[in-house]
């Protein structure tokens, strides 16, 4: 049992942010996502216009994608995306979870909306109340993972195997899955 969060030692923080890129690269590869063109999906552009991260010099975030790299789909479209997955999950499991299962549901879409009207109200901007090295939505991005992971300790989900599987799978089918969008 984990008492604090210091007994992870990072290793949870270092596979996710890696897994992340990793799969931000591959809906790129699928044309689901694309980088953006100013800096390169960087994020983050010199103070003359170029993209990239140099030592020793100044970098501010890239005014065509907010420095998010992402060239594609704005935040909106995101959250949609993740609203989509959670509401597929709960027809999932309707029936057969109990009301904690579907509250964890609802509160995920809560913190899904949240994050939204915030980002879209601008208070979503500055440091996270609690975890002040943060920004908000990273600490509502959080929040639901760890809200899945709990589900799936509960109910003795294989949530990391089947996170895994369902990327091998993915990266077998074709561009967008063959679809137009």
């Amino acid at each position: 049992m984990i008492k604090d969060a210091g007994e992870l030692g990072g290793d949870l923080a270092r596979a996710l942010e890696s897994e992340s890129n990793r799969v931000f690269d591959w809906a790129v590869g699928k044309g689901f996502e694309t980088r953006c063109p100013k800096c390169e999906g960087i994020g983050e552009r010199h103070f003359d216009g170029q993209p990239g991260k140099l030592d020793g010099y100044p970098t501010v975030p890239c005014p065509d994608c907010g420095g998010t790299g992402s060239g594609y789909r704005n935040f909106g479209e995101q959250v949609a995306l993740v609203h989509s997955e959670v509401s597929e999950l709960k027809e999932a499991v309707a029936g057969n979870l109990g009301p904690w299962a579907q509250e964890q549901l609802l509160t995920i879409h809560k913190r899904l909306s949240d994050m939204l009207e915030d980002h879209r109200t601008g208070k979503n901007s500055g440091p996270d109340d609690h975890c002040p090295e943060f920004n908000k939505d990273e600490i509502e991005a959080a929040d639901i993972v760890i809200r899945l992971m709990c589900m799936a300790g509960s109910y003795g989900w294989r949530l990391g195997r089947a996170v895994e599987a369902k990327i091998a799978y993915n990266y077998s089918r074709p561009p967008k899955h063959g679809k137009k969008y």
